[in-house]
């Protein structure tokens, strides 16, 4: 009997490797059938990007981290920029601490994860000014915040990595709930069902708490960012590998995309469904076309 149940272990660690390698190869021939094509590269003025964003108009929104993941997060301001990418040019906007993950909401104002200052700054997009300043002094609701999603009511949520807490707020910044989490907090993303999804970088894990979904990635692959298609389908960017994967809502790999890309930190879609991503050591945001 004991030579069975280790031949049976055997054998179960076996089938696990054997469809692992499945899946990856399910992925990477998906990769050369819907491949994804870089059609625009935005680097004029793009230094250390970390979040990126679109709104429904196209306008593009980037976190210029600088200097700053050199010198460290408290305080540090060196080169850290929010610009934002019109057809009519570039804006800068300067006064930030690390500035990390960026989300807009329907109206065309960006939400600004400013890790290093622990707080979330809202530019308005019609007087370009800084119109809301969501803070915690007692450091508990906004601590190092690393993400923000906004969802369809204009909700924003908050993803604290110290506190390890997810915080929402409503549209004029006030203090809605939170809950409390155990693990890295990283990265959110709301689907366009409002589902909210979570990547712990330091886990190798992508969540779905209204699904009750969790996967884990390859060890060690760090995923840094997560965006969600319009068919709910979670996309996520691996820092260490240099991918981006993207997943059925089971965690099932359905394509990779690997060019162009190095170290990203950042990825989005916008309304026509192209992918934008941020490349934190090549200093630029691609745009691809997703076949």
């Amino acid at each position: 009997m004991r030579l069975t149940m280790e031949s049976s272990t055997r054998l179960a660690g076996h089938m696990k490797r054997i469809l692992g390698l499945l899946l990856l190869n399910v992925a990477l021939i998906h990769e050369s059938q819907a491949a994804a094509k870089r059609i625009d590269v935005i680097s004029s003025k793009v230094v250390r990007p970390a979040g990126v964003a679109v709104t429904s108009t196209g306008n593009v929104w980037i976190t210029n981290q600088g200097d700053c993941y050199q010198l460290g997060l408290s305080g540090c301001t060196t080169n850290a920029s929010v610009i934002q990418v019109t057809p009519e040019g570039t804006k800068t906007y300067t006064g930030f601490a690390s500035p990390a993950g960026i989300a807009v909401d329907s109206k065309g104002n960006a939400w600004v994860a400013n890790l290093g200052g622990n707080n979330v700054l809202r530019i308005n997009a019609s007087t370009g000014n800084i119109d809301i300043n969501l803070y915690d002094p007692n450091l508990q609701l906004i601590n190092t915040p690393t993400s923000v999603a906004v969802d369809s009511k204009d909700n924003v949520l908050i993803a604290n990595r110290t506190t390890q807490v997810i915080s929402k707020y409503s549209s004029t910044g006030k203090f809605l709930s939170y809950f409390k989490v155990s693990m890295n907090l990283f990265s959110l993303a709301i689907g366009p069902d409002d589902r909210l999804w979570v990547a712990d970088t330091q886990d190798n894990s992508i969540y779905c708490p209204s699904l009750g979904v969790s996967f884990k990635l390859p060890k060690n692959t760090a995923p840094h960012a997560l965006a969600i298609d319009r068919y709910g389908h979670p996309w996520v960017a691996n820092y260490n590998t240099s991918t981006v994967v993207e997943f059925n809502q089971n965690g099932r790999p359905l394509s990779v995309v690997r060019s162009g890309i190095r170290f990203p930190t950042g990825v989005n879609f916008d309304a026509q469904g192209n992918l934008y991503l941020s490349n934190f050591s090549r200093n630029n945001v691609s745009k691809y076309r997703i076949k």
